[in-house]
């Protein structure tokens, strides 16, 4: 992964060169010192070539897209025939390579690179300079960069100044300012220390009142002391929770047009909590990532999943809840590459990214782990949980167990009161009597119906048959105390 860097006017330091060689009568072909490099310097593979093949050419002819069957992100593809059956790169003989006649050619329907105009008489140089020494084309494996290694506990140099170097990191420090040729400077005094410290563990400048206790402390562990202090502080936690809450792209609001308000700062507080009590990092790791995938995940756990709730929700009317589930596992694909791999790996998308290890293949193999929640990109926010204050979580047990309590009372009372009206219901019939059917005297009918009496002491209606029709019968009874009078139609 090199990096590119300007080399100066070097075009104008060659002229200067021929202008000196054709005074004192020497005469050189041209195009060697039209080159980005002085004469007799091979060229750099990694600054001078690679750039222009990635910068002008892999569009048309890298990885993703090869028309004409031309690659050019690789030795083996730049030498190998193309559609044409001839090769765009023959080492050591630029003039048969067909990389150089379409890069110079006169012809614009023939002149390469397609797209943003011809290359510059110092690329081509360059070119020209490179086939001519062979194409050289180092085959770097990418994952062997040093960002991609595991990393290896190295040991501590030997340090110069003994009674300075205290640990192995003031050890690691003296040995880089030696090889500079520095000195290390001399220890601040009191006052720049304990405001140092401060800053660097809360975020917050000393009140002059610790300020005066650490000048006046003389004890030769004052300044540690002064850091015990600061790492036991809740600040500290607020103070190194910030940057993890911006990777974590934490945000109160949903985001998008309405950006409604939302309540996952549970997840926020226990970012903090687990910066003050120096949680392990590879716990912080799966809580966030599988918090409540883990056996008995605790409520911790549960909140600590909040990472991946932190993706943006759209409240705005006609959203589709699939197309923005879809962009909230893309958006904890990208958060999670770039949080705890250091990658982007947005580029991988849409095709195997060109600068870093990731294929195509693999971003959505990566994606496949995100892409089994429940959760909706838009409106529907579950599932989520209630979370308790911390200081009302004794009071929420003793609450629970209240309502366990009566609960449990309720139902029994509930019982004992539908034995007692079974009981009662009992009672009452048996005190009444059973139901009398009344002798019917006459029926009269406004519709004109006709009516028998049947032995039963039922009537039946024969003959017309009205839609509406009102009833009149006359009955006889000696019984008193009437509390109730039933009437029964049978159908026929």
């Amino acid at each position: 992964m090199g990096s590119l860097r300007n080399e100066g006017p070097m075009l104008s330091d060659s002229l200067k060169i021929i202008h000196r060689m054709v005074l004192i009568g020497i005469c050189l072909p041209l195009y060697p010192l039209l080159s980005g490099v002085a004469l007799g310097t091979p060229v750099d593979f990694s600054r001078e070539i690679e750039p222009i093949l990635i910068k002008r050419c892999s569009e048309c002819h890298g990885p993703d897209q090869q028309k004409s069957r031309l690659r050019l992100d690789s030795r083996s593809g730049a030498i190998t025939a193309a559609k044409s059956g001839r090769a765009a790169v023959v080492p050591g003989k630029p003039e048969e390579s067909e990389l150089m006649k379409r890069i110079t050619t006169s012809d614009s329907d023939e002149l390469m690179p397609a797209k943003g105009g011809a290359l510059t008489p110092k690329e081509i140089a360059a070119l020209r300079q490179w086939i001519q020494e062979g194409a050289v084309w180092p085959e770097v494996d990418v994952r062997s960069h040093w960002a991609y290694r595991a990393p290896v506990r190295q040991p501590a140099p030997a340090a110069g100044d003994p009674r300075w170097a205290r640990n192995d990191i003031d050890r690691f420090v003296l040995a880089r300012q030696e090889t500079a040729g520095l000195k290390p400077s001399p220890e601040a005094d009191k006052h720049t220390l304990v405001r140092r410290v401060h800053l660097d563990l809360t975020g917050l400048p000393p009140s002059w009142a610790e300020v005066k206790a650490f000048v006046n402390d003389l004890s030769p562990d004052a300044y540690e002391r002064l850091v015990d202090r600061l790492l036991a502080s809740p600040h500290y936690g607020e103070h190194m929770a910030r940057s993890w809450l911006d990777l974590a792209r934490y945000a109160d609001s949903n985001g998008y047009q309405v950006d409604l308000s939302r309540s996952i700062w549970p997840y926020r507080d226990w970012v903090i909590q687990s910066f003050n009590r120096n949680q392990p990092f590879d716990q912080f790791t799966i809580d966030q990532i599988a918090g409540d995938l883990v056996p008995n995940p605790t409520t911790g756990q549960l909140i600590a999943t909040g990472f991946n709730r932190n993706t943006k929700i759209n409240d705005e009317g006609g959203g589709d809840a699939e197309e923005y589930r879809t962009k909230a596992v893309k958006d904890r694909v990208a958060t999670v590459g770039t949080a705890w791999l250091g990658l982007t790996l947005n580029c991988a998308e849409c095709h195997t990214h060109k600068y870093d290890p990731i294929s195509h293949d693999e971003y959505y193999q990566f994606y496949a782990f995100f892409n089994n929640s429940t959760d909706g990109g838009n409106y529907n926010t579950a599932p989520s949980i209630d979370v308790p204050r911390p200081d009302l979580s004794g009071t929420e047990r003793y609450l629970n167990e209240r309502l366990e309590t009566t609960q449990a009372r309720l139902k029994s009372i509930r019982e004992d009161l539908a034995r007692e009206q079974s009981r009662w219901e009992k009672q009452m019939t048996r005190a009444q009597g059973a139901w009398q059917v009344l002798p019917i005297t006459n029926a009269f009918s406004n519709g004109g119906s006709s009516y028998t009496n049947l032995p039963d002491g039922s009537l039946l209606g024969h003959g017309v048959n009205p839609i509406y029709d009102t009833i009149t019968m006359d009955v006889s009874t000696e019984l008193t105390g009437i509390t109730g009078v039933l009437l029964e139609v049978l159908p026929d």
